[in-house]
């Protein structure tokens, strides 16, 4: 579990750097490119081939706040990442469906258990398909949606966004922990996630 939390924060960190927008001075250093803060339209189709939303899901849905100051940094990491899609802004570039997904749309949907899925490698040559047990549907590279042979009853999920609105139950908790909490490295974890749970639910405010 350890090893998969390291690299697990690891790639969360490595994301959130590459999301992260554009300062004004690079921006002004680019004025020939206007399209230089700009993402491009197949970033979120990455995302949604990834499978890593749906392990975020897992981690903020448990509303222990023993696992939370436990596994701070991996909580931390995630909701910081929640931050940077929700302020990342995110063009399009050619199809239909493409221009209608962004990072912040992805937030907003209900998470779909995903049955199968043919991998990030795919998913960046634009030959991706993933399967989606509850709606019984197969998302193809194109976004077009075909019926799976093996559907399952539909199971309504609460999105990520949806999620990110409840953290703050667990803000309260954890500010009952810091009024009682003495030991250092504890009291370092409990604000760090205090105030990362604080920058994601400001941003979700913002972009809702």
């Amino acid at each position: 579990m350890r090893r998969f939390e390291d690299a697990f924060v690891r790639t969360l960190k490595l994301i959130c750097t590459w999301l992260q927008t554009p300062s004004r001075d690079d921006a002004a250093a680019d004025t020939d490119d206007k399209s230089s803060n700009k993402m491009h339209a197949s970033v979120p189709r990455l995302f949604m081939g990834s499978m890593l939303l749906e392990v975020i899901h897992v981690f903020l849905s448990n509303a222990n706040i023993q696992d939370l100051v436990a596994h701070s940094e991996a909580y931390t990491a995630s909701l910081e990442l929640l931050k940077q899609m929700l302020d990342a802004s995110s063009s399009s570039s050619s199809s239909s469906w493409e221009d209608s997904i962004t990072l912040a749309t992805i937030l907003r949907q209900p998470m779909r258990r995903i049955e199968s899925s043919s991998g990030l490698r795919r998913a960046v040559w634009g030959d991706a398909s993933v399967r989606y047990e509850d709606l019984g549907l197969s998302t193809t590279a194109g976004g077009r949606s075909v019926p799976n042979s093996t559907a399952t009853v539909p199971i309504n999920r609460r999105s990520l966004c949806d999620l990110v609105a409840d953290l703050s139950t667990q803000q309260k908790h954890l500010l009952q922990l810091a009024e009682k909490a003495t030991f250092p490295p504890t009291v370092e974890k409990v604000n760090a996630l205090y105030d990362g749970i604080a920058r994601v639910m400001f941003q979700n405010f913002l972009e809702d």
